[in-house]
């Protein structure tokens, strides 16, 4: 791929145009105003891009099959809906709102499969330990709202998701975290990712990129080591 190019995302809805490369990184600007690093495995040729045809099928870890009717959940934000279409884009998703959006097939899970079953058990049997954070409340000083993203610390059981899934649902729960901090008027917020592979800090710091009137930072050094990124509103 070259400067200029479009592109579609691999693992998302969307895609762009090609600004700069440089040493396998590559500078987009998305088709919703976003400007944006991505790794050049993120991202594929829009001419090439081809969705598989959609028929339905059995899951393999259930007695669900993927037709219309079929109620599955987002993989990569909270939520899901019912499959009342399908074709090239995919499936097409209507909410408990009435909201109809397409979305491939990889970015959705069929609620009564293995996967969604436990994932909604343990999130049923640990409502309070979703998100645990330090202070709740707003500090009356600093109003800062620390979210701890070990994925231990969101979910009691996770050996059934994929590092994929982990990773999903560790960025659309800092998402959540970091719109109701904006909402809550918090001054900040701290979010504990660990030092780890560097993987969820990466993917963390190309999501805030694309959030208006944020900053961030790495946090106090001190007090968090390398493993938290400081988020403020401006």
């Amino acid at each position: 791929m070259e400067i200029g190019d479009r592109f579609q995302f691999l693992d998302d809805i969307g895609g762009g145009t090609i600004l700069e490369i440089d040493r396998g990184r590559i500078l987009v600007a998305c088709d919703d105003g976003r400007e944006l690093w991505v790794d050049q495995r993120e991202i594929m040729p829009e001419d090439v891009y081809v969705v598989p045809e959609v028929k339905p099928e059995k899951s393999e870890s259930s007695t669900a099959y993927w037709e219309i009717g079929a109620k599955v959940g987002y993989l990569n934000e909270p939520g899901g809906g019912i499959i009342v279409g399908e074709g090239d884009k995919g499936y097409l998703v209507e909410d408990e709102d009435g909201f109809e959006r397409w979305f491939p097939k990889q970015l959705l899970v069929l609620m009564d499969s293995d996967v969604m079953k436990q994932l909604e058990e343990s999130e049923a049997e640990n409502k309070d330990r979703r998100v645990r954070t330090h202070n709740v409340k707003p500090k009356k000083q600093s109003a800062i709202l620390e979210v701890d993203l070990h994925i231990h610390e969101l979910l009691e059981f996770d050996s059934h998701l994929s590092d994929h899934e982990k990773l999903m649902h560790q960025l659309t729960v800092a998402r959540h975290q970091v719109d109701k901090a904006r909402s809550g008027h918090y001054k900040k917020v701290i979010l504990i990712h660990g030092v780890g592979k560097g993987v969820l800090k990466e993917k963390l710091l190309e999501m805030l990129e694309g959030i208006e009137k944020v900053e961030y930072y790495d946090a106090s050094l001190q007090k968090y080591g390398k493993g938290a990124t400081e988020v403020v509103f401006r």
